[in-house]
This record gives C-alpha cells, sequence and structure tokens, in this order.
C-alpha cells in the first residue's frame, strides 16, 4: 500500500509505516506525480483536497 503524508505531521511515517510504503510529500501543493498510485494520503487541514487535486490519480 503506497501512503501519501504531509511531511510537516511529525510522527506520521512510524504511525503509518506498519500498514505500507510511507511517501512524505509538501502538504502545499501536493505534487500531482506523487499521487500517481497512491492508496491513501494523509494530510493536515490546510491542504485542499478536491477533485481537481484527485482527478486522475
Amino acid at each position: 500500500m503506497k501512503i501519501l503524508v504531509d511531511e510537516n505531521m511529525p510522527y506520521a511515517d512510524a504511525l503509518f509505516q506498519r500498514l505500507g510504503d510511507v511517501q512524505a510529500v509538501p502538504g502545499r501543493p501536493i505534487p500531482l506525480d506523487a499521487l500517481a498510485g497512491a492508496d491513501a494520503l494523509m494530510v493536515r487541514s490546510v491542504t485542499k483536497v478536491n477533485e481537481a487535486l484527485l482527478q486522475g490519480t
């Protein structure tokens, strides 16, 4: 499982690593190429997640 986490979320890697491959990415803006093939996205409330962001992922 590919899990993307905001690089500004402390301990996210340790929390989610048992579930799959954790990749830290910038939360603002999230690189669109990183979203390809992602199974989960963990972001902070400042990150806007909408249809435009997820289109084609």
